[in-house]
């Protein structure tokens, strides 16, 4: 089964922020599942009060039908819902945390609602979902995204193999690493998520890479780095990954959870101050 990202991309006033999520098709062909996408935001957007609007939605693929992982695919198109008419929108920095659980309910990812009408966030933070129009707004959202088996990417550990050096191409600056230990997870030509710990102390290597598979042992990162000689030290986690589908999605309570910057304007103009 192939696994499609869907992201939503929301503006009101000067602030803009997005929200993703995943389903599994039979398919390697993106129209029908913008389509569904479609059918997800016409659904949210209600949600939104007065001033906010979704402004483009994208699918992308992120493994494709065989399993593989899938780069550089996607489906971007510039739309626009509005929000509702009557209730103006909340600050973008004020949302309902909305939980959604797997089937076992083993599992639970949070989402954030934003551009919330602005009448169901009482004094206090006190979530009023009984305001008139909204319960069957988002109940309308919830039966659309659980029709369409919208989840989450959940990630399990499968093991860790010790790194005992990596070289670097000097004409393109990838970096090939070497495994003390085979990997059954590396196929050639094939990429995937891992987590790189302990090289070199603080080396930028460390963190969480996207890695191509050469043979057992050795694999490329996805990217180039300029990186001093391999010192000491450092392991590879290998995750297994698959998506968690939502069988539950219910609204908790009103959070502020910032939204993110102001939009066409820099984090340094935010931060400048005027002379005197």
């Amino acid at each position: 089964m192939a696994i499609v990202k869907a992201t939503l991309f929301f503006q009101v006033n000067s602030f803009g922020w997005t929200e993703s999520f995943f389903w599994q098709v039979a398919s390697n062909d993106l129209n029908p599942q913008m389509a569904s996408l479609q059918v997800i935001a016409q659904k949210r957007a209600p949600l939104l009060g007065s001033q906010a609007f979704i402004k483009a939605e994208r699918v992308s693929f992120e493994r494709n039908d065989a399993g593989n992982p899938v780069t550089g695919d996607s489906f971007l198109q510039y739309v626009r819902y509005n929000g509702s008419t009557v209730p103006t929108a909340d600050d973008p920095d004020t949302a309902v945390l909305v939980t959604g659980r797997n089937l076992v309910a083993e599992r639970r990812r949070n989402m954030f609602l934003r551009g919330i009408w602005d009448d169901v966030n009482a004094a206090g933070g006190f979530y009023l979902s009984s305001v008139a129009g909204w319960v069957s707004a988002f109940d309308n959202w919830r039966a659309g995204m659980l029709a369409r088996q919208a989840g989450w990417m959940a990630r399990t550990k499968v093991n860790t193999v010790p790194i005992t050096g990596y070289t670097v191409d000097p004409d393109s600056g990838f970096v090939q690493v070497t495994l003390a230990l085979p990997a059954a997870q590396l196929v050639p030509n094939e990429v995937q998520q891992v987590r790189i710990r302990g090289v070199n102390t603080k080396s930028p290597i460390n963190g969480t890479q996207l890695i191509r598979g050469i043979d057992s042992t050795h694999f490329w990162l996805e990217k180039p780095l300029a990186l001093i000689n391999y010192q000491f030290g450092g392991e590879v986690i290998f995750y297994s990954q698959a998506i968690e589908v939502m069988n539950t999605l219910d609204a908790q309570k009103i959070v502020t959870r910032r939204a993110g910057a102001p939009l066409l304007q820099s984090h340094g103009r935010r931060r400048a101050k005027p002379r005197a």
